[in-house]
């Protein structure tokens, strides 16, 4: 049996569909198709039944699918053990992080894994909360350092950094000459906001939410998914933003920006890992979760 076409296979199964899982693995999709088909041919076995609108697994694509996962956790605890054999840690980290942690975080993160492993290739992807649990879900990503809660089962999150979200303008905006404003005046003000998914927007809005207020009473003057661009947008005096204050606190220190306070207000949450529960990780992606858990990054 060909690892390669079961890994495949595991991808058709996860996505339902042929050309996500093609996709995914950057493949072509007559490549998945053969491959498959080479699976089912080797097992003597109808392994999906496909319809125009859905892939779903047969009897014998589920027995299939549960023994696959043991055969890649134990080749995987088999490479870990061997690799602890030769000493020195070497491969690919791959880091997904949501933009609060990218922007802010992990960049010292990857800079100590670094110097603790050398030998170790990085690749950080930055990007939406919500798309980096279902990478992590799909088994795409091994791990992920997102900032919203999850509630699906298999997945694991595990905090690693408090995080306090802050309503901030330009240091000459009106606004900023308010020592504090009540959570009722919030629909006055201009809103750049992140996109709709993102840890930052879902924690603001269930935030007013406690006050009976919701975001379609607000006046949202732009969305945008970058942190970088929303600064840009404050700086430009479009409006009023919420971020973390990780990722403007050099504009704080240069005196741009100016925090708003809330009154009886506040905006926390928990920056965390999320993993899968029952996967072997490799010793790579062990090693830096390790290295994550060790310290106090919010002092750093």
């Amino acid at each position: 049996m060909n690892l390669d076409h079961v890994r495949t296979f595991q991808a058709v199964a996860r996505h339902g569909s042929f050309s996500a899982a093609a996709k995914s693995l950057y493949l072509s999709q007559p490549t998945v198709t053969s491959q498959v088909k080479s699976l089912e041919d080797d097992l003597n076995a109808i392994l999906f039944v496909r319809t125009k609108h859905e892939v779903s697994l047969t009897p014998a694509g589920k027995v299939l699918d549960r023994y696959a996962n043991d055969v890649f956790n134990l080749c995987m605890e088999a490479r870990n053990e061997i690799g602890a054999l030769e000493g020195e840690l070497c491969g690919m980290l791959y880091a997904p992080a949501s933009l609060t942690v990218g922007e802010s975080v992990l960049p010292l993160m990857l800079h100590a894994f670094k110097a603790a492993h050398p030998q170790i290739e990085l690749k950080a992807e930055v990007m939406n909360s919500s798309k980096i649990i279902e990478l992590v879900r799909l088994g795409e990503r091994e791990m992920g350092l997102i900032e919203v809660d999850v509630d699906q089962a298999g997945l694991e999150t595990e905090p690693f950094m408090e995080d306090e979200l802050v309503l901030f303008a330009r240091y000459d905006d009106p606004i900023a000459e308010k020592s504090a404003i009540s959570a009722e005046e919030i629909p006055q003000f201009s809103l750049i906001m992140r996109e709709q998914g993102s840890g930052t927007r879902t924690v603001f809005e269930e935030g007013l939410k406690t006050k009976g207020i919701h975001i379609e009473d607000c006046h949202l003057v732009l969305e945008i998914g970058n942190t970088e661009a929303i600064k840009t947008a404050v700086e430009a005096g479009l409006g009023v933003s919420v971020l973390s204050k990780n990722t403007i606190r050099k504009e704080l220190e240069s005196g741009l920006f100016q925090v708003i306070s809330i009154k009886e207000l506040m905006f926390t949450r928990q920056l965390s890992l999320v993993y899968e529960k029952k996967k072997s990780l490799s010793a790579v992606t062990m090693r830096f979760m390790d290295l994550i858990r060790s310290r106090d990054w919010s002092q750093s």
